[in-house]
């Protein structure tokens, strides 16, 4: 936090490592805003990415900020699109949960990310690629639940900590087969 109590950066990896990358992203986000202050406009990219590598931005302010970027580099676009992705399902997963109507309404956004390709990467894909199997699972929908086990599958490899729960989803996946078969 800053001297006004402002968050500067969010710290995820608690190594010494962590905090040096950290403590560098910031440097960045100090050199990059002080060129968008003289006016150079070529950094707006550059600095989004830092800010949404620090967790400085909140998902609203980035995603409009987002919708003005020059968009002649799409590799750094593709980046702030996978980070924007990220943080959403982040920022979504963190939200309190009032009701049952919350549950199903974060797991229809969380189905509706996934129809539309916005897939968290790294530690996430695996969490979200669950809630996404449940939320199918309890519309019996056959068709998404056996894509977002392909993407679960690939995500989880051979890493026996999800190996059940892959498992067990492939289960209800051969049980709505058979209802809906049986109809």
């Amino acid at each position: 936090m800053d001297a006004d109590g402002n968050v500067i950066a969010k710290q995820g990896d608690r190594t010494v490592a962590g905090f040096q990358k950290t403590l560098d992203a910031l440097a960045t986000v100090a050199k990059l805003e002080a060129k968008e202050k003289a006016g150079d406009a070529s950094v707006a990219a550059d600095l989004l990415l830092a800010r949404l590598q620090t967790g400085s931005v909140d998902i609203t302010a980035a995603k409009q900020k987002r919708a003005t970027l020059d968009k002649t580099d799409a590799a750094k676009l593709k980046v702030i699109d996978q980070m924007l992705t990220n943080v959403e399902f982040a920022t979504i997963s963190r939200a309190p949960m009032q009701s049952k109507e919350d549950s199903e309404a974060r797991s229809r956004t969380f189905a509706e990310m996934y129809k539309a390709g916005r897939i968290p990467d790294g530690q996430m894909t695996i969490n979200f690629c669950n809630a996404v199997a449940a939320y199918a699972a309890g519309q019996k929908d056959v068709a998404l639940l056996e894509q977002v086990l392909g993407t679960m599958r690939q995500a989880a490899g051979d890493k026996s900590p999800y190996k059940t729960l892959v498992e067990r989803h492939e289960k209800t996946l051969e049980k709505l087969k058979a209802e809906a078969g049986g109809k």
